[in-house]
């Protein structure tokens, strides 16, 4: 009876060890499945907000910097500091004007835009526009005065003596008592007699300006 019980108890316990040599040998074997995923630190993808960093230049490449918004001489003057010195600037409007005076115009449009990576010779278009540009003299009535406050000093007077007002003069609106010596420099902030009046045509109207890109004294005013 021991004995038999003996053996019973060694088999018991083979079958224990043969169960666990077992599932041993089928767990290796599913993790060494083809197709499976393995995970691996060293290739796993980075966390956090990795920010992409822009190719390098080649030599002969700049980047278009944005100089919408700013005054033509000193959007010239970043776009040469990038390398970029074939500018062509032109009229936004379809008046087609000649540029004389650079610091009178602003950049409405540039082309190619901001950031993008070009050669150092391509050339680059700038629009702008005068700040007077949406203030210019409506025509009125013979005798009548026309509002000419934020024009341009040169398309007031020449809007009042159409109008037949021809007795004007300028004063400075700083003042420093300046000549205005070429009107297209200059815009107008004040005028000393209102718009829409019809005061006569010997009455004397006194423009007061500032060259553009001066205080003007007035929210309305653009220079």
């Amino acid at each position: 009876m021991v004995l038999r019980d003996k053996r019973l108890w060694w088999g018991v316990i083979a079958a224990v060890i043969l169960a666990f040599v077992s599932y041993a040998i089928v767990s290796d074997l599913n993790r060494s499945k083809p197709g499976q995923p393995v995970s691996d630190s060293s290739t796993s993808p980075p966390t956090g907000d990795a920010t992409p960093t822009s190719p390098p230049l080649l030599p002969g490449e700049a980047v278009v910097p944005s100089v919408v918004g700013e005054r033509l001489n000193q959007a010239k003057a970043r776009l040469s500091a990038a390398g970029l010195t074939n500018i062509k600037a032109v009229d936004a409007t379809p008046q087609n004007r000649i540029i004389l005076d650079d610091n009178n115009w602003i950049v409405e449009v540039q082309s190619p835009s901001a950031d993008a990576t070009v050669d150092t010779h391509a050339e680059i278009i700038l629009k702008a526009r005068k700040p007077t540009d949406e203030h210019s003299p409506q025509a009125t009535p013979f005798g009548t005065v026309p509002d000419v406050v934020c024009a341009n000093l040169q398309d007031a007077q020449d809007a009042l003596r159409l109008s037949g007002f021809l007795i004007l003069t300028t004063s400075d609106g700083t003042g420093q008592g300046r000549i205005a010596v070429f009107d297209r420099n200059w815009v107008v902030t004040q005028q000393s007699v209102a718009g829409g009046s019809r005061p006569g045509l010997l009455t004397h109207i006194v423009l007061t300006a500032v060259k553009y890109g001066e205080p003007t004294g007035n929210p309305n005013c653009e220079s």
